[in-house]
């Protein structure tokens, strides 16, 4: 590995694919990498903040996320949801470009990066918008002089146009297995969220003149509404109610009612 003598750095330099250098340089005694240019990498030579004990280098795309996410005001706009969503690919933006100085990364390198995604456009509008956020604070930071990420063009999305028949349906179920099956039926034919279906119990579900019905929750008002449950969903709630009274047989204080104890999850 070449060495820049009396410093404490070594360097190592890289071709990249459109023949320019990169250069890398690093803590001789502890080979920890300094970033891309000597002056930055003299720098932190002699000033170690926390980041850098961690292993990460300041100013890189590893410390704009840990930047981004310990910023309790911006997590705290961001739905619970949300921030899985983005942890998950900030994970994954750690890993493949962690070690890379914000400074480094040009507009043609995230041009580059959208046309290496045009297959998964969903995933490139993502990790593109993650990466102009963390930019516009590098900016903001004085880490950038600009925003090489911003006004991206966002890759449009197909349309999902394929509705899937009975058929269809009756394919997929067939091969689920039993709480897969009721949930999947309970999203197609209630129109609800995953999170509230996965919250529903048997307290939701009456039956008027044979008919079952399912209240959910109204979105403005919050209260409940009776909603008649298709016919190809009622099987399979007759069934689990069937199961439920089973399961509850001899337990005391239980009830599948609307007020009183919990009732069972559906």
């Amino acid at each position: 590995m070449p060495r820049f003598r009396r410093t404490g750095l070594n360097i190592v330099r890289k071709k990249r694919h459109d023949g320019s250098v990169i250069e890398y340089f690093y803590d001789r005694a502890t080979k920890k990498f300094l970033g891309h240019t000597r002056e930055a990498a003299l720098e932190r030579l002699n000033f170690q903040d926390p980041l850098t004990e961690a292993g990460i280098v300041p100013g890189s795309i590893s410390a704009l996320i840990v930047d981004y996410l310990a910023d309790e005001e911006a997590q705290s706009r961001l739905r619970a949801s949300t921030r899985r969503l983005y942890r998950g690919y900030l994970d994954r933006m750690r890993d493949d470009w962690g070690d890379i100085a914000a400074r480094a990364i040009t507009r043609q390198e995230i041009m580059a990066i959208k046309k290496r995604m045009l297959g998964t456009p969903r995933k490139a509008n993502q990790i593109l918008s993650l990466l102009q956020i963390l930019l516009a604070r590098a900016k903001d930071q004085g880490i950038v002089s600009e925003n090489v990420a911003e006004r991206f063009g966002r890759l449009r999305i197909p349309s999902r146009v394929q509705i899937w028949s009975y058929e269809m349906e009756d394919a997929f179920v067939e091969r689920a297995r039993p709480t897969l099956q009721l949930a999947y039926m309970l999203l197609l034919y209630t129109v609800q969220r995953p999170s509230d279906v996965l919250s529903m119990d048997a307290s939701l579900i009456s039956e008027r003149n044979g008919r079952l019905f399912i209240a959910l929750r109204q979105s403005k008002t919050g209260t409940l509404l009776d909603v008649p449950i298709h016919e190809r969903l009622a099987s399979r709630i007759r069934e689990r109610m069937r199961q439920i009274e089973q399961e509850t047989a001899g337990r005391t204080g239980r009830r599948v009612t609307r007020t009183g104890s919990p009732a069972p999850r559906l």
